[in-house]
């Protein structure tokens, strides 16, 4: 529980929002009922649209229960994320002679209980000041994702701008600390304009009330965790749907979308070999002191798969993973082909007229 007689802030920021002392290590049921009745800091950066490994739907379903969550259990990167947070916390505490807390808990906004956070460490420095750090740990092939100083992710720059939005004004700080490669800590601090605060909170209690009070599902857009999720979501029940002219309408777009990317890998491709011809023996080809484009030879180390199924037969078999996946496909046949066409020709012609 929270030491409030630490700092005043602390003491503020209690009479600001309950403290809810429950983590997934003590009660994992009731840290995913916590989590279900509310948007936690986590959440933010997907609703917004702005994370690689999350989106809008992701929470949806997560808050509304429809799409379970997922079973990270044996995610190594999970694992080590989790249970390195002590230690980078004892190094930060360390390194900087600061007071470091580990909360803990989880702070529900009295004000508006949709809002809620669990941050990783709130430090009290030297100076008086209250801050709140934000710890990550990262593959060292991410590292010019995290330099020393510099800008953060933008998805976490939102993760921590719930925390500072419900924590309050107390909060003098705010900083993520990043464990990349295993042994490079990087410190990045994060510039917090009150305007964003407000326009984030605003943003994140209206698409609560806008798609879970409501239980409406969002908008989907392209990223591939959208797709993963609209499979959890959607399971196959083998059943048909009849003479629905918006899904006709979609495969038309698709496939003019398809035959776009077609034609824009045949431009790549051609464009390619101009590049080849004009360098010709050349390696590289500079201009103005700058390198421009390159054509050189270099080492290729490749796994030879048919060659290691014929040395080694049956072998292979032993490393497939067979699972059940559920494949998205535009019918080719040729009436669908010219229904297809018939359709888009009727289009053209409505937004011509």
């Amino acid at each position: 529980m929270l030491d409030t007689s630490l700092h005043p802030a602390l003491g503020a920021i209690a009479e600001r929002c309950d403290i809810v002392p429950v983590t997934k290590a003590s009660d994992a049921a009731a840290w995913h009922r916590l989590r279900r009745g509310g948007i936690g800091s986590s959440d933010a950066g997907a609703i917004l649209g702005l994370s690689p490994y999350a989106g809008p739907i992701d929470v949806w379903g997560a808050k509304t229960g429809w799409i379970p969550p997922k079973d990270l259990s044996g995610n190594d990167a999970v694992w080590f994320g989790t249970n390195m947070e002590p230690v980078i916390a004892k190094w930060y505490a360390e390194r900087t002679g600061d007071i470091v807390i580990a909360p803990d808990c989880t702070f529900v906004l009295k004000s508006d209980p949709i809002r809620r956070t669990n941050p990783d460490l709130l430090v009290l420095r030297q100076d008086g000041s209250v801050g709140i750090v934000e710890v990550k740990t990262a593959d060292a092939h991410l590292s010019s994702d995290w330099v020393e100083g510099e800008a953060s992710p933008p998805w976490y720059q939102a993760q921590v701008g719930q925390q500072r939005a419900v924590l309050g004004p107390s909060i003098d700080w705010q900083e993520i600390v990043c464990l990349v490669g295993g042994n490079k800590p990087v410190r990045v601090p994060i510039d917090l304009e009150q305007d964003f605060l407000d326009e984030l909170a605003a943003h994140l209690i209206d698409w609560w009330h806008t798609y879970v009070v409501t239980n409406t599902r969002p908008h989907v857009d392209g990223a591939k965790h959208t797709t993963e999720a609209l499979g959890r979501l959607y399971k196959d029940e083998g059943s048909t749907i009849f003479g629905n002219l918006e899904l006709l309408d979609l495969t038309v777009a698709y496939e003019l979308a398809h035959e776009a990317v077609k034609a824009a890998e045949a431009e790549k491709n051609l464009i390619g070999n101009q590049i080849r011809a004009a360098l010709g023996h050349a390696s590289k080809a500079m201009f103005g002191g700058i390198k421009i484009a390159s054509w050189a030879e270099h080492d290729v180390d490749r796994f030879d798969q048919k060659e290691h199924e014929y040395q080694q037969p049956g072998c292979h078999k032993t490393y497939r993973d067979k699972t059940t996946e559920r494949s998205m496909l535009i019918a080719r046949t040729k009436d669908a082909i010219a229904m297809r066409a018939r359709r888009a020709e009727q289009l053209r012609q409505e937004r011509a007229a």
